[in-house]
């Protein structure tokens, strides 16, 4: 027993003294848990450390657990990647360091514990005996609950941990064995990531040592000037099997989380083998939900695919949008902020993905309640005055199913810490009376426009964001983003749907999104106190899945913002058809294109789009045919479009084949183009102000009818 014991003890010690060796920089982190864990009188008891995957956090938590050692301490540490992410598995894992003074408690991989952060304040940490360090290393920074409190400004000290400047990297790369000339080549193309200069440095490291002409020099393809980071992809994955894993990896790269299920929809059957292999490579990780790669893979495989094949990348943006926009459509309610969380993330940038994975995690969403209502009236009195709670309490014996409340995660089950509030009115008619007389100027400033803008039908809505309110100091971001992923995505959900409303102070916190896209009104309330300022848009107008589409679109462009119009060219009458109906007609009139007999007989022909003495259905349709090509990504749509319906082809399948596309390809492009009519048709019979048409004279005219089992 005795052999193996000592054996054992030395290759211990061979493994620490590795660890030591490939240890570069971090003096400062070091230096402040050195005045921790010695208890100087300026210390903070507890660190936190936070920065994106792959900094290097791990790493300096190992250290930190080696110096602690060193100095005969108790080492305790609870991993997120190991532990379950509840309180009671924190608490069973963390509980050794309970039972004596001195000892140290590392916190590993924390943003894998979502919703726990108060509970480790208010709870957990406060029974830590004195003298006993605390290390916190995770992706976020500490709320800003710890700074606001005065019991934990001389407690907590956060660090953000940084990448390494070029004098750290190349020690690094040196104490890996690569020779200059390779770190010359390299430091470029990684920067000072840690993980990725690990992993690089592996790869590339085989490569130096198998040249055979100049072991010194790096391999021919490590050239300046190459794509960064596509250059370094082969030497961060290896070798992968074939194109299907590469594009298994893509697809990982996009999301937040993917799982076999969206695997397959893009992948088809190999899908289940695919994602089995992905949860077994080093550089990816799992989570609740699903998959994600690393930080540096995640990058540097979006950013090769941008550079080899930029149409292969729009390509697989746009279905993945799709994807996630359909789930947003179809989900459960109670899964509608997550759908929209994924949505989002999908076009967050480059610097922000990392942070945006987890965000939101620290509240739980729920319909509003009875028992709800002193809570709700209460925090509306805290953050709006008691003006504002009178018409909380208004909304909530009118329309109680307008509410929905948010508590922290892991925190206090009773505890509410916002409400959103969006009543659903009839649109009504010009006289009609109102259903909610002086009670509230605002809802009635938002009738009066509408009534005074847009005829509407009967059974048409507007949507009034009424209520948008956080206790201060209520992790206020993860509030904000709750809820307007909430908004974004009933508005996408919602039927007869014809306005949304906003009021708000200019500048108020968690409007920005609403200052930014929907334009103020010109009937403004008129309001007791500081008066809020009425925004509104015709959603028959600026349709919301569209509006949303071009909100990513300005988030990832610095072109100028995309201008919403504000009014209308006011009709001579309510248009003849509800939207849903309307929709539908489009979609017959487009298969009926090469059939005028069928076309004379179609509702479109009865509305103004089509009631000129010289127009007719089928140049109505045209015109917007035509249209199509003016738009980003349409010229894809129009061939579709025209291929199926003006050329006549006897099939989808045919039309496809004609096209050069497949089938999943061609029916997105065919789905896309088909909405866009309706949307372009529609808006020329709310404000008769036809589409533009694009480049040339048009699509060809119809030739002779052929089979029509080419339907959308």
């Amino acid at each position: 027993m005795r052999a193996p014991m000592r054996a054992h003890a030395v290759l211990e010690r061979r493994i620490v003294a590795a660890r030591e060796r490939a240890f570069v920089g971090r003096a400062a982190e070091l230096a402040l848990f050195e005045k921790t864990l010695t208890g100087a009188p300026d210390a903070h008891p507890v660190l936190w450390f936070h920065g994106p995957g792959g900094i290097g956090k791990s790493a300096l938590l190992d250290r930190f657990a080696h110096r602690a050692r060193a100095e005969g301490r108790s080492v305790v540490t609870v991993d997120g990647r190991s532990v379950e992410p509840t309180a009671e598995a924190f608490a069973s894992a963390a509980r050794p360091v309970l039972r004596e003074e001195g000892g140290l408690l590392l916190v590993d991989a924390f943003e894998r514990f979502p919703g726990l952060e108060n509970w480790l304040m208010e709870d957990f940490l406060p029974r830590i005996p004195l003298g006993t360090a605390v290390v916190v290393a995770g992706r976020d920074a500490p709320n800003p609950r710890w700074t606001a409190d005065p019991g934990w400004t001389d407690v907590l000290r956060s660090v953000a941990l940084r990448e390494f400047g070029l004098v750290e990297s190349a020690r690094y790369l040196q104490l890996r064995g690569l020779p200059r000339s390779a770190q010359r080549v390299l430091l470029p193309v990684v920067g000072g990531n840690p993980l990725a200069l690990s992993l690089a440095a592996e790869s590339l490291g085989a490569a130096v040592r198998r040249s055979s002409a100049r072991p010194a020099a790096p391999p021919p393809e490590w050239r300046p000037g190459q794509d960064v980071l596509g250059s370094l992809l082969p030497h961060l994955l290896g070798r992968l099997p074939d194109p299907d894993h590469r594009r298994a990896l893509e697809v990982c790269a996009h999301l937040r989380v993917t799982t076999e299920a969206l695997l397959r929809e893009v992948l088809g059957d190999r899908a289940p083998e695919l994602f089995d292999w992905l949860r077994a490579q080093p550089f990816v990780d799992g989570a609740d939900d699903g998959l994600y790669p690393h930080d540096a893979v995640c990058g540097a495989l979006r950013a090769d695919l941008r550079w080899r094949d930029p149409e292969g990348a729009r390509e697989l943006h746009e279905r993945l949008h799709q994807r996630l926009l359909d789930r947003v459509r179809t989900v459960a309610d109670a899964e509608v902020p997550r759908a929209v969380h994924d949505l989002m993330f999908l076009h967050a940038p480059p610097d922000r993905r990392c942070c945006y994975r987890t965000a939101g995690s620290g509240v739980r969403e729920a319909p509003y309640a009875p028992g709800d209502r002193a809570q709700v009236l209460a925090l509306a009195r805290q953050a709006e005055g008691e003006d504002s709670a009178a018409q909380v309490a208004h909304w909530l014996d009118r329309q109680p199913e307008a509410f929905r409340v948010y508590r922290a995660a892991g925190g206090d089950e009773e505890g509410i810490v916002a409400f959103l509030a969006v009543p659903l009115l009839p649109a009504g008619a010009p006289g009609s009376a109102d259903p909610h007389p002086d009670r509230d100027a605002v809802v009635a400033a938002a009738l009066e426009h509408v009534r005074g803008t847009a005829p509407s039908l009967p059974g048409d809505l507007i949507a009034v964001v009424r209520f948008l309110v956080a206790a201060p100091g209520a992790r206020e971001g993860d509030s904000w983003r709750a809820m307007w992923w909430r908004l974004c995505g009933e508005l996408v959900r919602a039927e007869r749907l014809t306005w949304v409303f906003t009021a708000a102070r200019d500048g108020e916190q968690g409007w920005s999104p609403a200052e930014r896209y929907l334009p103020a009104v010109d009937r403004q309330p008129a309001t007791a106190g500081p008066v809020p300022t009425l925004r509104g848009l015709d959603l028959r107008l600026h349709p919301p899945v569209p509006l949303l589409e071009a909100s990513l679109r300005d988030g990832l462009s610095s072109e100028p913002r995309t201008a919403f119009a504000t009014r209308h060219e006011r009709p001579a009458a309510p248009p003849t058809l509800h939207r849903a109906d309307f929709d539908a007609a489009v979609r017959d009139a487009l298969r009926a294109l090469r059939t005028p007999d069928l076309l004379a007989v179609n509702p479109l022909s009865q509305c103004r789009i089509a009631a000129g003495a010289d127009t007719d259905l089928a140049a109505v349709l045209e015109r917007a045919i035509a249209a199509l090509p003016r738009e980003r990504g349409g010229a894809k749509r129009h061939r579709a479009l025209v291929t199926t319906y003006v050329k006549g082809a006897p099939t989808q399948q045919a039309a496809a084949h004609r096209l050069g596309l497949p089938f999943s390809t061609y029916r997105r492009h065919l789905t896309g183009a088909v909405q866009r009519v309706c949307d372009l048709l529609w808006q020329w019979e709310l404000n008769g102000v036809p589409p533009e048409a694009g480049p040339g004279d048009g699509p060809p005219a119809p030739g002779p009818a052929r089979s029509r089992d080419v339907a959308v």
